[in-house]
């Protein structure tokens, strides 16, 4: 159901309007960017608190020669402000700028903002060689911010890669992979008792989600038998359910995200039978808990895989990946972009340079960060320090019809929602009033064009 922003009173009777107010996302556009400090692909990345920084941490790169992969300890951090990577950092303590590392080098692990500020990473791959990406650790390191420097974190129960790691409510991050799930307690840096899976998987999608019974986190296909199911985790009792509904084809590799809604929106990803990537797309309610299959991702007509998706309040951007047909990969440039409010996908575009296994954060101004990822190069792929930020472009507030204008169309739907919307917002309501009205068909007139 979209909700949209209210209009105050007294600035309807005064006539004042914001005939161009910010409504649902339909669009944007892509910019290059500084590039980062070294080449990566598999790597992760997240915001700090407290500042504007992005830090990007590990992944691997190839080696020319001899050819092969190698894992990175890399860290650099991104200034949106200036457009620019560095390897230096000024503790938040004081004292001089120094340049982190990962204690160990990995790639495929996950990277956790704390509510403490501290940043949690966990797992993936350590020690690359050749074609191989190494294996999965059981490693755990934490970044402090106030000396800048990574500390060694409780081990796992296990090792993992391709792994999923979730901040939920209480503060507290659910990792899942293999054949458990844990739970770590930043206020006493230690995990929980391991909480068995109904089924082992890797490479999955995972989703803090809200259901009619409270929070639990939602893990979707995967390697390892868990290619069409879907499986959610009581994070507070320790336990972990299957759901009935399944993906049509199982995959590995796809990506999922919450919408403003609490509905989950579910991409892609690569058959786990064949390897051939799929562009299917589902909605899940975590209330009903029905997965519905919705139209698939716009402008990815071979599928799409190890991408990255960010939301944007009731949109959510599709960038990168692969695809791949009887066994022949294409890096992507292309991206997508799904408005719930309405109903589908809404606009398709092109970065500079194709992102596949790339990292992408929404930083404080609303705009996206994609970083690096893999690139082709002579037939292979290689890692790229490429670098792009996505602006969105917002339709009128008043645009109902989602086609970019305000008119007929979206007077239209004012005339025949007229009436009471209930106990929640519904579409026309422009002035979050529950009733839709004079006041809305005001604000669709004004903003006419």
């Amino acid at each position: 159901m979209r909700s949209r922003p209210i209009v105050a009173a007294a600035a309807l009777l005064a006539g004042a309007v914001p005939a161009q107010a910010e409504g649902v996302v339909i669009g944007g556009e892509f910019s290059r960017t500084g590039a980062d400090v070294t080449p990566r692909f598999f790597h992760a990345a997240s915001r700090l608190s407290g500042t504007n920084l992005v830090m990007v941490t590990g992944g691997m790169r190839v080696q020319i020669f001899p050819p092969s992969l190698v894992s990175q300890a890399s860290v650099s951090f991104f200034n949106p402000d200036l457009g620019e990577f560095s390897a230096l950092y000024a503790p938040r303590g004081g004292g001089p700028t120094v340049s982190p590392s990962l204690l160990i080098a990995r790639s495929s692990h996950t990277q956790t903002l704390l509510p403490d500020g501290r940043v949690l990473v966990t797992g993936g791959h350590v020690g690359a060689a050749g074609t191989s990406p190494g294996i999965p650790t059981t490693g755990v390191e934490i970044f402090d911010p106030l000396s800048g420097a990574f500390v060694p974190g409780p081990p796992m129960n296990e090792a993992r890669a391709a792994h999923t790691a979730t901040l939920v409510v209480d503060g507290r991050v659910l990792v899942a992979g293999g054949s458990s799930a844990q739970l770590f307690d930043p206020s006493m840096s230690a995990w929980g008792a391991p909480i068995a899976l109904s089924v082992a998987r890797s490479a999955h999608a995972a989703a803090l989600v809200e259901t009619g019974a409270g929070s639990r986190v939602l893990l979707a296909g995967g390697a390892g038998g868990a290619g069409t199911t879907l499986e959610l985790v009581d994070f507070m009792l320790g336990s972990s359910s299957m759901l009935p509904g399944a993906l049509t084809v199982g995959v590995d590799d796809l990506a999922c995200a919450v919408l403003d809604d609490g509905r989950v929106l579910i991409t892609g990803g690569q058959n786990v039978s064949s390897g051939d990537t799929v562009a299917l797309t589902y909605l899940f309610d975590p209330i009903t808990l029905s997965l519905a299959a919705i139209d698939p991702v716009a402008g990815f007509a071979a599928g799409v895989s190890d991408h990255r998706m960010v939301v944007l309040g009731g949109s959510a951007l599709v960038a990168g990946g692969e695809s791949q047909v009887a066994g022949n990969d294409t890096e992507l440039s292309q991206s997508a972009l799904f408005a719930r409010e309405c109903d589908g996908w809404v606009w398709t575009g092109s970065m500079s340079h194709p992102h596949d296994d790339a990292a992408a954060v929404a930083l404080e101004d609303g705009r996206i960060l994609v970083i690096g990822g893999g690139a082709p190069f002579l037939g292979q792929e290689i890692a790229t320090a490429e670098c792009e930020i996505f602006t969105a472009i917002h339709a009128p507030m008043a645009d109902l019809s989602c086609d970019g204008v305000v008119g007929f169309d979206d007077l239209l739907i004012i005339l025949s929602a007229w009436g009471s919307c209930g106990a929640g917002p519904c579409d026309a309501d422009l002035n979050g009033d529950h009733e839709i009205g004079f006041d809305d068909l005001l604000i669709v007139l004004s903003s006419w064009g």
